[in-house]
């Protein structure tokens, strides 16, 4: 498969889904989902696979409708109040070797019928893996406010976005000189853009930019979680 950029109805087939978000409608319109959304995301994660590779040989990007990097369209709604069937966005999560089941930090793009967002980062994660970060900065601060203050990263993703807590976390006082930091509960940062850069031929090459602005950000996480990046 080879990518060269997406076809406009992507995001039209979001906005439609986002009005017609039921079942019914999806298996009418379930050969254009595939056409115009899922092959075009498996070649846009196929052409993202050597391109992690030059960040780093850690993270993987598998071109698989089920099983891989793709995300389901179809949102688990046994414990939701909302149970609209489909969720009204494609994702591609680029995570570690190690697999879901162990917490850790990588990349992903989110495409939404108003913007597309390239994350970077951890977030839901449990308290061990919490606290094995926080740790981690307060170990090594210095290592954690480069990561954070990279000047590229700073210029595509600003701020780290994602939940704290109001006071500060067990072992740690107010006056911790990143007590702000060492109060997340995610690590992680957005940078959104709009729609049109999903035209764009060279989008993977776009991509591996953004990514790799925030490849310290990943890096410090992965590290403070013990795995190799």
């Amino acid at each position: 498969m080879s990518f060269s950029g997406f076809d406009p109805d992507l995001i039209q087939f979001l906005k439609d889904l986002e009005k017609n978000n039921d079942k019914k409608w999806f298996e009418k319109n379930k050969k254009r989902f595939e056409e115009s959304v899922q092959i075009p995301m498996l070649q846009f994660i196929e052409a993202m696979e050597p391109r992690l590779r030059n960040i780093t040989s850690h993270l993987v990007a598998i071109p698989k409708k089920t099983g891989g990097s793709l995300s389901r369209i179809y949102r688990d709604v046994r414990f939701s109040k909302d149970k609209t069937p489909f969720h009204n966005y494609v994702m591609a999560k680029f995570i570690h070797e190690v697999g879901k089941n162990h917490p850790s930090a990588g990349f992903f793009i989110k495409i939404e019928p108003d913007q597309v967002c390239f994350g970077s980062g951890a977030c839901g994660l449990d308290n061990p893996a919490i606290s094995k970060i926080r740790s981690h900065i307060d170990s090594f601060p210095k290592e954690w406010v480069k990561a954070r203050d990279n000047k590229k990263f700073k210029k595509l993703y600003g701020e780290l976005g994602g939940g704290r807590l109001k006071r500060p976390p067990r072992g740690y006082e107010e006056d911790h000189p990143l007590i702000e930091d060492l109060k997340r509960k995610d690590f992680m940062a957005g940078c959104p853009m709009k729609t049109d850069v999903l035209l764009k031929k060279n989008l993977p090459a776009e991509a591996e930019k953004i990514m790799a602005a925030a490849s310290p950000l990943v890096g410090f996480v992965n590290e403070s979680l013990g795995l190799p990046f």
